[in-house]
């Protein structure tokens, strides 16, 4: 496991203790293997099951190939959640599942 170092970045202003926050090592020594501002990049799938209105005479193909490869934004996923969100006056927590995916081999210092 790579060793980080522990900079003034890892203090937060509101403390004058020159310690790292999290693992409460002292600046200049080394974070604690378990800190967690050493990071790692994960890949997560997200997904989701939303009801939508579509028109009746859609098939399976069509709906795909709307969201899939025609003219509509994936970024309108998000009004999408929003409206479920309002029409069930609740979070998401009922419809998303994570999945982990993969992770980088590579640690890195998130201090900032």
């Amino acid at each position: 496991m790579k060793q980080f170092m522990v900079t003034e970045a890892a203090m937060r202003p509101a403390s004058s203790e020159k310690k790292c926050f999290y693992c409460r090592k002292n600046v200049g020594a080394f974070h604690k293997d378990d800190c967690v501002l050493v990071k790692r990049d994960m890949t997560i799938r997200f997904s989701f099951e939303l009801k939508i209105d579509l028109p009746a005479h859609w098939t399976k193909e069509d709906a795909e190939f709307h969201y899939n490869e025609g003219s509509w934004c994936s970024m309108n996923v998000m009004a999408l959640l929003e409206a479920h969100m309002e029409q069930y006056n609740s979070c998401l927590c009922d419809i998303v599942e994570a999945e982990f995916v993969s992770q980088d081999p590579e640690e890195y210092l998130g201090e900032s």
